[in-house]
């Protein structure tokens, strides 16, 4: 999400429409916005939630991928549609 583009006119938006165009709720967004003005650019995209395991997966993707390649019994396959 690009929070300091709805702090800049002339893009500046409500809180509440903005929110409805990213799908969050109003006072994640009103959290966000805040922490753009306290803290800067940076720290306001790290201000999401998500997965808190996905950056120690990254972090491990060459070994998962190397193990998958040699064995790859050992994962569970989606089934697909």
């Amino acid at each position: 999400m690009c929070v300091s583009a709805l702090l800049r006119p002339p893009q500046r938006a409500s809180c509440h429409a903005a929110a409805a165009r990213f799908r969050v709720s109003v006072s994640s967004l009103s959290r966000w916005a805040a922490r753009l003005r306290q803290e800067g650019q940076q720290a306001a995209l790290h201000a999401r939630g998500g997965d808190p395991h996905a950056r120690a997966i990254a972090a491990q993707a060459a070994l998962i991928l190397l193990t998958y390649e040699r064995e790859p019994q050992l994962f569970l396959h989606e089934p697909r549609a």
